[in-house]
């Protein structure tokens, strides 16, 4: 009487190259998973700060808010040089007062427009290129609208939905 127990070292062998094919096959999906996380986390916290500026805007009467107005204005970000944001962890961006400018949100800084920029890929600027788009959402009182303007960088990862190159909007 022969009893089998467990499994042969052949079995093993097909049953772990089999997972390491799937891990293979996975991880890029798993990998742009993580950067669309980033990407809506980034435009998501924008959108939220700049509607709760409008929201004190109109309950204040107060035509230009700021940061510090908000309760946004003691925080640093991870390069502890701008303040405005509870930037939590470093997430690949960094928050400026317009998508055109370096210029780092301050307690001052109006809270009616913000950017996410993203950080650039070492560091080092636009040379290397820069891990995601750049997004900024303005509040426009005259329409009453939501602005949501985007810029893609050299080598940055993006997808239709993220960033429409076509009309630089999001």
């Amino acid at each position: 009487m022969n009893k089998n127990n467990g499994f042969s070292i052949q079995e093993l062998v097909v049953v772990i190259s089999g997972f390491s094919l799937l891990a293979l096959i996975s991880f890029p999906k798993i990998s742009d998973f993580i950067k669309d996380f980033k990407i809506n986390h980034a435009k998501n916290l924008i959108t939220s700060i700049v509607r709760q500026c409008v929201e004190y805007s109109e309950i204040n009467d107060l035509d230009n808010p700021t940061f510090s107005d908000i309760g946004m204005g003691m925080t640093l970000n991870p390069y502890e040089d701008s303040y405005g944001i509870d930037y939590g962890d470093h997430d690949g961006f960094t928050y400026n007062t317009t998508i055109s400018s370096a210029t780092p949100t301050r307690e001052y800084s109006s809270c009616m427009r913000l950017s996410a920029k993203s950080t650039s890929i070492q560091g080092l600027g636009d040379e290397t290129g820069y891990h995601y788009p750049h997004f900024e959402i303005m509040y426009n009182s005259s329409t009453g609208e939501y602005e949501k303007t985007c810029v893609l960088q050299i080598n940055a990862y993006n997808k239709p939905r993220h960033c429409n190159e076509e009309t630089s909007s999001w």
